[in-house]
């Protein structure tokens, strides 16, 4: 590998940090250094390529047009290199498989199986982190996700795992309504809205319904959601997995979904990241959806 006209790594895992935390003090803080050094590795670096690398903006620091591609590079090998040297430092350990996915599908989906998990693989020790944060594998020492999407996310191996498709459902105590074509019947119904993604306001406007202007109760997350949901007469979109259960059981009703879909839940890993571990549970993970 050729090293010729390549800063200092010290210089670029300063301006790494500052422009993914979006604050010199930030970084200063992570990398346990002083706030003077880290702007002087920057101005090096601006002096250096012959550019600016920084700017203020109204919500912080953050690169320049012309440091984008670097930036993201930059974080891209870190994390790589950080996530390569915690395996080798555990190689030999004993240590939980980390897994990040929502705080729905983990309540809703993986909970209720993972007895078969456990009773198949006492050997394998899981760390479930629900969150509907998305988090850095590399950096942040995860193992694998379970990202909802269409599985083109950079810098990570993605595997299909299951569809996703849109079910508008209903609490028990929602009044009977017939077959729908649409959602427009449903405008004035009361409804429970949770961190919904552009694709399911999007969704929801192409069958007859405007979530902006619905009468409606909002939830941080799904799972506080769906807990709220049961038992009432309220109205929701949720993904089919996240219900399936409870369709299964008629304590939710079906009144209108998607008949198919692009949008799936992936299995993401670190490219060539796949431990014994990671592949029995993988492999489980394959079996329920199927």
């Amino acid at each position: 590998m050729d090293w010729h006209g390549v800063p200092s790594l010290q210089a670029l895992r300063g301006l790494e940090a500052v422009a993914r935390l979006g604050s010199y003090t930030a970084a200063a803080a992570e990398l346990n250094v002083t706030h003077a050094a880290v702007s002087q590795s920057v101005r090096k670096l601006e002096a250096h390529f012959g550019v600016a690398l920084i700017q203020r903006t109204p919500d912080g620091m953050a690169p320049t047009h012309d440091a984008i591609a670097l930036c993201a590079a930059l974080t891209d090998g870190f994390g790589r290199i950080a996530g390569a040297a915690r395996d080798m430092a555990t190689r030999n350990s004993a240590r939980p498989l980390r897994v990040s996915l929502t705080p729905s599908l983990a309540a809703s989906w993986i909970m209720p199986r993972m007895g078969r998990f456990w009773t198949r693989h006492p050997e394998v020790e899981l760390e479930l982190l629900p969150s509907n944060r998305v988090v850095d594998l590399s950096r942040d020492g995860f193992d694998m996700a379970i990202r909802q999407g269409k599985g083109d996310w950079p810098g990570v191996e993605s595997e299909w795992l299951m569809g996703s498709v849109h079910v508008v459902v209903a609490g028990p105590e929602a009044p009977a309504v017939g077959p729908l074509t649409d959602l427009s019947p449903l405008s004035t119904w009361p409804w429970l809205l949770g961190p919904y993604r552009q694709a399911e306001i999007d969704w929801a406007r192409a069958h007859g319904l405007d979530l902006d202007r619905v009468r409606a109760t909002e939830f941080d997350d799904n799972a506080m959601l769906l807990q709220a949901l049961r038992g009432s007469d309220r109205v929701a979109i949720l993904p089919y997995p996240v219900v399936s259960d409870d369709l299964a059981r008629g304590s939710l009703i079906d009144l209108f979904e998607d008949t198919e879909t692009d949008y799936g839940y992936f299995v993401v890993t670190r490219p060539g990241h796949r431990p014994e571990t990671l592949r029995k549970f993988v492999r489980w993970l394959r079996a329920e959806a199927a």
